[in-house]
């Protein structure tokens, strides 16, 4: 489907885009609840899969002998998918409680407080482009893939750290030469940048660099060098960007002794078949699951952030009639909930018949 999650989905886009949708719906409407029969009956009047060439004697024909209503079955089809992937999500998200949704059977529920939570940021920075600035969206995102980062190694506790470094910054460590000289510092390797490099307000493609330091405080130590996309239409240019070992050539005076992990970093789930070669070409990859299960804690400012930023994105999102608060939208109709509503309106509309208003409407 296009990216929007305005854009009804179709059963031939991708699992985890239709999966997003389906998590917005549950987000956004009334009732706070999206179903599989939902899902299908949406699927279904998309008018994306044709009937086919069937025996005239399959008792799955729809009314019409010879022919089979494949867009019921592949619609079912799909979204037992679907709804096979939201729960691989919630496994992923980890135990913590991360992943804002509850499943019933064949319903999936927002849980109370889903707009606070930091999936709930990532789902909907997934189909939004990021804004720039200190405030934007991509330094948000910057500063969670750190802290995830950070619980990748274990957390303070176990001798962690996790900065983030790339542009924009504030002073003092505006210039890239004064953030990569305090890098090194506390990073106890590299031994600062090298003369005549870095005198702007760049980043040389890294984002963000964790450690975990030793007792000894001795050098060769595990190393992460972070890298973060979080609009859609460049990610895949990004994939193979942050280059290592010529980032150290290049502006460090001595490399690390051990070379540094590679860590990248995205918002959306990436699909099995792309999962493979992204990270051939990007190292360790954290996409949304993978980096809400590395995080054990949120301070309350950057919770205070990614609140704000969800609002935000949502008011971005939704159309006016969809924003009045608490009521966002009407859940959509089951097939037959909507043959109901019909034949109702049809029994008012002949109750009603001959009848006229003061206003002379009938």
């Amino acid at each position: 489907m296009a990216r929007s999650l305005r854009q009804q989905p179709s059963a031939s886009d991708e699992l985890a885009d239709i999966a997003d949708w389906v998590e917005f719906q549950a987000m956004t409407n009334s009732t706070q609840r999206f179903s599989r029969a939902d899902l299908i009956s949406v699927m279904r009047r998309s008018s994306t899969v044709e009937a086919v060439e069937q025996d005239p004697n399959d008792p799955r024909t729809d009314g019409v002998p010879g022919r089979t209503d494949a867009g019921s079955l592949t619609s079912q089809a799909v979204a037992d998918d679907v709804f096979s992937t939201l729960q691989s999500r919630a496994d992923a998200c980890g135990e913590k409680a991360s992943y804002p949704f509850t499943f019933d059977i064949d319903v999936l529920s927002a849980t109370p407080g889903w707009n606070n939570q930091l999936y709930s940021f990532l789902l909907l920075q997934s189909w939004v482009p990021p804004t720039s600035g200190h405030g934007g969206t991509a330094v948000l995102f910057e500063d969670c893939a750190t802290l995830a980062a950070l619980g990748l190694l274990g957390g303070p506790e176990n001798n962690a750290v996790a900065q983030r470094v790339g542009s924009p910054r504030r002073a003092p460590l505006g210039r890239m030469h004064a953030q990569v000289s305090e890098m090194c510092r506390l990073l106890g390797e590299g031994d600062g940048i090298r003369d005549g490099e870095g005198d702007h307000n760049g980043d040389g493609k890294l984002d963000l660099v964790a450690w975990r330091t030793f007792p000894d405080r001795r050098q060769g130590k595990l190393i992460l060098f972070g890298q973060c996309a979080c609009g859609f239409s460049t990610w895949d240019g990004k994939l193979s960007e942050l280059d290592v070992q010529g980032f150290a050539g290049k502006f460090l005076r001595d490399r690390p002794l051990v070379w540094p992990l590679r860590l990248f970093f995205v918002p959306w789930q990436i699909p099995e078949g792309y999962w493979r070669n992204t990270v051939v070409d990007s190292g360790l990859v954290l996409d949304r699951c993978r980096l809400v299960s590395c995080i054990r804690t949120i301070d309350a400012a950057l919770t205070a952030r990614i609140v704000a930023a969800t609002q935000r994105l949502l008011t971005s999102i939704l159309p006016p009639r969809r924003q009045r608060a608490g009521r966002p939208q009407r859940p959509i109709r089951t097939q037959q909930a909507q043959r109901t509503h019909q034949a109702h309106g049809a029994q008012q509309g002949r109750r009603h018949s001959g009848r006229r208003t003061s206003a002379g409407v009938s």
